[in-house]
């Protein structure tokens, strides 16, 4: 023990059995404990446990303070408490143990478990709090269990001494470990929780898992250092909990399978699932996964198995970075163009909802690099982008190497000043810079996302932005002018004192500058887009927003001095029209119908076919991912010359389906940037005359 820390006292109750207090830190989902309900199935398996130990779930939600989660630990009278420390919930932990270690009350035994208590973070954590009895790193069911089992035997004895997979911190403030690195070989091991009526089923989601483990090693991940064999569950037991989940009508299931898909037998499990929901009349609606990260065909197949059964899932096309030094950093490999716009055009036949995910701050990765690799994932046609700010999470290879690296971090960095209130859970653990990447660029970074956010993931300007490769323009260009906009560097834009454009300026540039919560930015701008950031109406945004969409392209082109004759600009005005109407667009109400001189639906598919064309390569058989964007422009250029454009003159009129006439249960980014089923559906209106009253969809 440290010299500045005090002894603690420990109590052991005299009971006739030991009380064992399971902490349940709720996150913004309200799930059951899926984690603790599996330590505490696995150890109360033995008669002795179950017969010596009472087991106790204190659940507290996300805006519960510390000092009632401290008097709740306190009034349980436990003999032991344990909690999951994760990076989301650190800064509650903390803020718990920092009130226990200053009480000066009789404590209980605390151990802690989870990806923050590996390596060095999780040594720190026990120096900075002598409270803690004890951590557990690695798998937590063989900890628990010899834990459990010395209380149970004797509740006056060190349960740690001899625990496997645990640490403790000996009078010399050094760390001593138990014997390190055991797993539990067969998940068929540990009784289900649901099953067992440990936990309910509800509220949704339910968290579940049919394997455990990862093979790959990324740098920035904890996965592939919890072990890199992989355990699974039986198929036999998966059907016995699908049925039972089935009979109790659960709607959501998160998978917390690090790589689902990575095996041939995991479209068997999507089988099953997809069985059990018809046979029971779909009460499966929503599944979260974490699809393989080498991705293949045997997503999409699953996720088409999933979506016959009417299971909602989006297949994740993972890219993180396609530079090369920023691959070599992390140890995580992109796959070749081709195979990868291979995945996109098939899932696009199979019309399954897919998006990748990129990582803004990746060690060795200039901003231009990371810029590239955007504008490289948008010429893939993938439909949707989500780009992370890096997060050096505890027990990975970046947060024990962050020194070597040069990698600095928000929390530890001067002049930032986020609101505690504004801060994600995983604000302690942002990139704040590094020597490839400064903090001006991340904040150009963080900027892009919400400009990304807005023009592809929201669709206001992705088919636009395709569009202007006739003139050799790259999106990044695009997103460069937007950049410079909401900066205040565009001189005489026509509409700059707009409101729409003041809002989502000040939503965009908090956000580079705080670093605030993603997903809550990401939503707020997604109400900003459609209900003016105000209390949500009846009537969308939808005139508003389009208006602006003119005249921002209008002074980008201007600028770039192209679309010059009334004939470019009038076809460029019904790109962004079109654009315009297929976006998502909660309770938005479309007119019966709309004319347009071209049929600008039919371009766009000709132009979706040139983008998922099968990349034939150079001698090597693939094209770099630094060149695909200049290949997927030319071919775009190749195709919409003059004569096409004049071959698809019409006019046309359209229909538009909007199947989002409700707004969602609850916002999320969701909506906008995993569901293309939400984006508004086009089809040509009869041609025997019987249409509707027709309306213009130019302003």
């Amino acid at each position: 023990m440290s010299a500045s820390s005090k002894p603690v006292e420990v109590r052991v109750n005299m009971r006739t059995k030991s009380r064992v207090t399971m902490v349940d830190l709720k996150s913004d989902l309200v799930s059951p404990p899926y984690q603790l309900g599996l330590l505490v199935a696995y150890a109360a398996r033995e008669k002795e446990i179950a017969r010596n130990i009472d087991f106790g779930f204190s659940h507290h939600d996300q805006m519960q303070s510390a000092n009632e989660i401290d008097a709740s630990l306190l009034a349980s009278d436990a003999d032991l408490v344990a909690m999951s420390n994760y990076a989301w919930n650190y800064r509650k932990i903390c803020h718990i143990l920092d009130i226990l270690q200053g009480s000066g009350a009789h404590l209980p035994r605390i151990v802690l478990g989870g990806p923050n208590c590996a390596g060095r973070f999780g040594a720190d954590m026990m120096r900075r709090y002598p409270i803690i009895s004890a951590i557990v790193e690695g798998e937590g069911e063989p900890a628990f269990r010899d834990i459990c089992a010395s209380l149970a035997e004797s509740p006056c004895k060190d349960p740690f001494v001899g625990a496997r997979n645990c640490r403790i911190l000996n009078g010399a403030d050094e760390i001593t470990a138990t014997s390190i690195g055991h797993r539990v070989l067969s998940l068929d091991e540990v009784p289900s929780p649901y099953l067992t009526g440990l936990l309910p089923v509800s509220p949704p989601p339910i968290f579940y898992e049919t394997n455990r483990g990862c093979p790959y090693r990324c740098a920035f991940c904890y996965w592939g250092n919890g072990g890199s064999k992989i355990y699974r569950m039986s198929h036999e037991r998966i059907r016995e909990e699908m049925e039972f989940f089935a009979r109790h009508r659960v709607s959501s299931i998160v998978l917390a399978d690090a790589n689902f898909g990575i095996f041939d037998s995991d479209a068997e499990v999507a089988e099953i699932m997809a069985e059990v929901n018809s046979r029971h009349g779909y009460p499966f609606r929503f599944l979260s996964v974490n699809y393989a990260k080498n991705s293949s065909d045997r997503v999409l197949r699953i996720a088409s198995i999933l979506r016959q059964a009417k299971i909602f899932t989006t297949a994740t096309l993972a890219l993180q970075s396609v530079s090369t030094e920023a691959e070599k950093a992390s140890k995580r490999y992109a796959i070749t163009t081709s195979k990868y716009v291979d995945l996109v055009r098939s899932a696009h036949k199979r019309n399954l909802p897919t998006y990748t995910d990129l990582i803004l701050g990746m060690p060795r990765e200039s901003i231009a690099q990371f810029l590239e690799g955007l504008e490289a994932a948008i010429s893939t046609g993938v439909p949707a982008i989500k780009i992370h700010h890096l997060s050096l999470l505890p027990g990975t290879e970046f947060y024990d190497e962050q020194g070597a690296l040069g990698l600095v971090l928000m929390a530890k960095a001067p002049g930032i000043d986020t609101p505690l209130e504004a801060r994600s859970d995983y604000w302690d653990f942002l990139i704040h810079s590094h020597p490839d990447m400064s903090h001006a660029d991340i904040r150009q970074g963080l900027r892009i996302i919400g400009i990304n956010h807005l023009l592809h993931n929201h669709n206001l300007g992705q088919i636009v932005n395709f569009y202007l490769a006739r003139y050799g323009v790259t999106p990044r260009q695009v997103y460069e002018f937007f950049d410079g906009l909401l900066m205040g560097e565009v001189d005489g834009f026509p509409d700059a004192g707009s409101e729409f454009l003041k809002r989502i300026r000040g939503l965009i540039q908090a956000f580079s500058e705080l670093a605030i919560d993603s997903y809550k930015f990401e939503g707020q701008l997604s109400m900003e887009v459609w209900f003016g950031g105000r209390r949500i109406r009846s009537d969308p945004n939808e005139p508003e927003i389009r208006a602006f969409m003119h005249t921002f392209y209008r002074a980008f082109c201007r600028r770039e001095g192209i679309c010059g004759t009334p004939e470019e600009a009038a076809l460029l005005g019904e790109f962004i029209d079109y654009n315009m109407l297929v976006s998502p667009k909660p309770r938005w109400k479309p007119a019966p119908s709309y004319i347009f001189t071209h049929d600008v639906h039919a371009i766009w598919a000709d132009m979706l076919d040139r983008i998922l064309e099968p990349d034939n390569g150079d001698a090597s058989g693939s094209t770099t991912w630094q060149e695909l964007n200049l290949r997927v422009s030319s071919r775009l250029a190749q195709l919409l010359t003059d004569d096409y454009c004049d071959s698809r003159l019409g006019p046309v009129t359209y229909v538009i389906e909007n199947p989002m006439p409700l707004l969602p249960p609850k916002l999320k980014t969701a909506w906008a940037v995993t569901n293309q089923e939400w984006f508004c559906r086009v089809k040509k209106a009869r041609e025997d005359g019987n249409v509707p009253a027709k309306q213009s969809a130019s302003t």
